[in-house]
């Protein structure tokens, strides 16, 4: 007969602030899963103006703060902050509106 092991795992306190956006995110997702995107008037629904397309991306973005906080790497450093910075200036682009002609 064997018996089995168990091991316990020291396990880091979750950060409130990531299960918080985590949990607004999945609301906005099933809220523009499951409201109409147009209402009578052929007009955008409050959901889908609030949550359509950000949802998704917020989704995105808090699954790789997650995967930063698993992998137990070290902080940014001074070095790496142009980056950052570039590539959220990047994202933030992408989210505006096009210019009109």
């Amino acid at each position: 007969m064997t018996s089995a092991s168990t091991t316990v795992v020291d396990r880091q306190p979750r950060v409130i602030g990531v299960e918080v956006a985590r949990g607004k995110t999945l609301i906005g997702i099933m809220a523009t899963h499951v409201f109409d995107t147009l209402d009578d008037n052929n007009d955008p629904t409050v959901a889908h103006v609030v949550a359509g397309g950000r949802a998704a991306t917020t989704f995105v973005l808090i699954a790789g703060v997650s995967l930063a906080f698993l992998s137990g790497g070290s902080p940014p450093s001074a070095a790496r902050v142009p980056r950052i910075v570039t590539v959220c200036g990047h994202g933030y682009r992408l989210e505006l509106p096009a210019p009109e002609s």
